[in-house]
Order: C-alpha cells, then sequence, then structure tokens
C-alpha cells in the first residue's frame, strides 16, 4: 500500500479513508491469504493500536479514537510472517465495516 495519504489521529499515522475502502475490497476478495505483518500495518495505518496477546500468535487490537470500540483481536498462524486465520480476517472485515463511518469521520473524509 504504498503511495497512500498518511495522517495521524491521537498522535497515530493513519491512512486515508480512501485506504479504508481499498482494505476492505482486499479483506473481502483475497482475505485467505493476508500476512500478519500486512494485517499489522494496515491496522495501524488505520489508527488501531495492536499488540501482542497472552498466546503465541495472538493479537488484542484496540483504537484510541473510537469511544464505543473496546477490544478485538485476532491470530495469525506460526512460522515467519505467517497468514492471519481466514476466520479472523472476516471478523476484521466485519469490524471495519462496522466502523467505517466512524473511521472515516476521524479522518475527515
Amino acid at each position: 500500500m504504498t503511495g497512500e495519504r498518511v495522517d495521524t489521529i491521537c498522535g497515530v499515522k493513519t491512512m486515508s479513508a480512501t485506504n479504508l475502502q481499498s482494505m476492505l475490497d482486499s479483506l473481502a476478495a483475497g482475505g485467505a491469504g493476508i500476512r500478519c505483518k500486512d494485517m499489522i500495518r494496515w491496522l495501524e495505518g488505520l489508527g488501531f493500536v495492536v499488540r501482542k496477546g497472552k498466546k503465541q500468535g495472538h493479537k488484542v487490537i484496540t483504537h484510541p479514537g473510537l469511544a464505543a470500540f473496546t477490544a478485538a483481536s485476532f491470530s495469525c498462524g506460526h512460522g515467519r510472517n505467517p497468514q492471519v486465520k481466514p476466520v479472523y480476517v472476516a471478523r476484521i472485515r466485519k469490524l471495519l465495516e462496522t466502523y467505517s463511518e466512524d473511521l472515516r469521520r476521524l479522518e475527515g473524509g
């Protein structure tokens, strides 16, 4: 996702609303092959904070700008830069769809 517009929300670098739609499209089209590092980069670009969970490969996400959103999690497989498990790709896509208006509002788009 090179060349995207980068802004900040609550001091966190974010992608433009156009890239939110691109991410949603990517998750819908090829969700089964998304690598963990890419998912983390996309989520952080949208203002989410991604931290390690209690178990290996588990990630917990929060967003400082979404008051109604508490937290969500996803799991990557094992190994070097594993793929995000498909069930979590679907959950993240649904999460982004649910909060898309708020994310766009926060980004000024």
